[in-house]
C-alpha cells in the first residue's frame, strides 16, 4: 500500500510537471512567433493562441495576426486561422528541428494602395531590409527544416484605391505547397524567416495569376523582384504557381503597359 502512494505520487507529481513545462513553453514559442514575425515584416505580429502537446510532439496555432503599416488603417494585412504541426517531442530540444508537415489554413491577406504608397510595399520592404541585414543567417535560435509547408484557404483582396470598393477584387487561393524549406545546408530557417516566406509565397501566388488590378499587379511585381528568392532557402514551390518565372515576368510587364496606355487615353495621347 505504501509503495502504491509512492508511485500515485510520482505520477502526480510527473503530470504537474508536464502541465507546467507546457504552460512555459506555450508561452515561450508564442512570444518567439510574435517578435521574429514583427522583426521580419516590420509591423506588428500576434498570435491569439498557441498549444504544444509535449506528449504527441503536436502544436496548434490560432488567430496569428500580422497588423497594417501606420498610415494604412487598423485592419490587418495578414490574418491566419489555424497552423498546426507535428514534429517528435525529442527534436523540441534540439537545435534544428524537423518539420514533416506543417499547415496552414484560413488565411486572408489584404492589399491597400494609397496616394503614399501601399501596404504591401512597406512590409516587402521591411522584409528586405531583413533579409539584407544579415541576421537570417547569423542570428541565434531554434531554426527549424520544413519538409512540405501547406498554405490552404487563401484569399487576396485588393484595392487599387484605399477606403474605396472601385476596382476592388479578391483572389481564392486554394492550396499552396512548399517542398524543403530550410534545407540549404541543413541549416534550417528562424521563425523569423519563416513569416516571410510566408508572405512571399502568397503574393507571389497572387501575382502569377494575372487578376490584380493592374496598378496593384504593377507594384507587387517590382517589390518581389527585390526580394530574396524562395530557392535561397532551400524551399522549392511544387504547387500553386499558374507557371514559372517567365509567366510572371510576362503579366507584370503586360500590366505595366495596360496602365500606361489608360494614362495616355487620360492625357489625351
Amino acid at each position: 500500500m505504501k509503495m502504491l502512494k509512492i508511485l500515485i505520487g510520482l505520477v502526480l507529481l510527473l503530470v504537474v510537471a508536464l502541465v507546467v513545462a507546457g504552460f512555459f513553453i506555450d508561452g515561450i514559442a508564442k512570444t518567439a512567433i510574435e517578435d521574429g514575425g514583427s522583426r521580419a515584416l516590420g509591423v506588428a505580429t500576434t498570435v491569439k493562441g498557441l498549444d504544444i502537446g509535449l506528449l504527441g510532439g503536436t502544436a496548434t496555432l490560432k488567430g496569428l495576426r500580422v497588423a497594417n503599416p501606420k498610415g494604412f488603417g487598423e485592419g490587418a494585412f495578414l490574418e491566419l486561422g489555424e497552423g498546426s504541426v507535428a514534429v517528435s517531442a525529442s527534436s523540441l530540444f534540439s537545435d534544428t528541428i524537423r518539420v514533416p508537415e506543417l499547415t496552414l489554413s484560413n488565411v486572408r491577406v489584404s492589399l491597400l494602395q494609397a496616394l503614399q504608397g501601399s501596404n504591401y510595399g512597406t512590409i516587402l520592404d521591411n522584409l528586405k531590409r531583413f533579409q539584407g541585414g544579415g541576421e537570417t543567417s547569423s542570428e541565434e535560435g531554434k531554426r527549424f527544416v520544413i519538409d512540405k509547408l501547406l498554405i490552404e484557404d487563401v484569399v487576396v483582396t485588393a484595392a487599387p484605391v484605399q477606403g474605396f470598393d472601385l476596382g476592388k477584387v479578391s483572389i481564392p487561393i486554394d492550396r499552396i505547397e512548399l517542398k524543403d524549406v530550410g534545407s540549404e545546408s541543413d541549416k534550417g530557417v528562424l521563425l523569423a524567416d519563416l513569416s516571410g516566406i510566408v508572405v512571399q509565397a502568397i503574393l507571389q501566388r497572387a501575382s502569377a495569376t494575372g487578376k490584380l488590378p493592374g496598378l496593384v499587379q504593377g507594384a507587387l511585381g517590382g517589390k518581389l523582384g527585390g526580394l530574396r528568392g524562395l530557392q535561397d532557402v532551400g524551399a522549392e514551390m511544387l504547387q500553386g504557381l499558374t507557371g514559372g518565372p517567365g509567366d510572371v515576368k510576362k503579366t507584370v510587364g503586360e500590366a505595366t503597359k495596360d496602365i500606361g496606355k489608360k494614362l495616355q487615353g487620360l492625357l489625351g495621347k
